[in-house]
């Protein structure tokens, strides 16, 4: 089964990693940075980690611009 790629149209309320470094417009090396500094929120279920489009916008409301 192929996955369905991220349309801005989804009303998902939460995105993977990779979605969110995309949707934000950064590599997800830089994602994890802000993860790993507290800037960025994550959501544990499971195994998945998940990042609410709240988290998304707190952390770039918090940034004016991103390092």
């Amino acid at each position: 089964m192929q996955k369905t790629p991220y349309h801005a149209d989804d009303n998902r309320l939460a995105l993977s990693p990779t979605e969110a470094a995309r949707r934000i417009g950064i590599g997800r090396t830089h994602l994890y940075s802000l993860i790993k500094s507290g800037a960025l929120k994550t959501v544990r279920l499971g195994k998945r980690r998940l990042i609410t489009l709240k988290a998304i916008e707190e952390c770039l409301a918090a940034h004016e611009c991103l390092p």
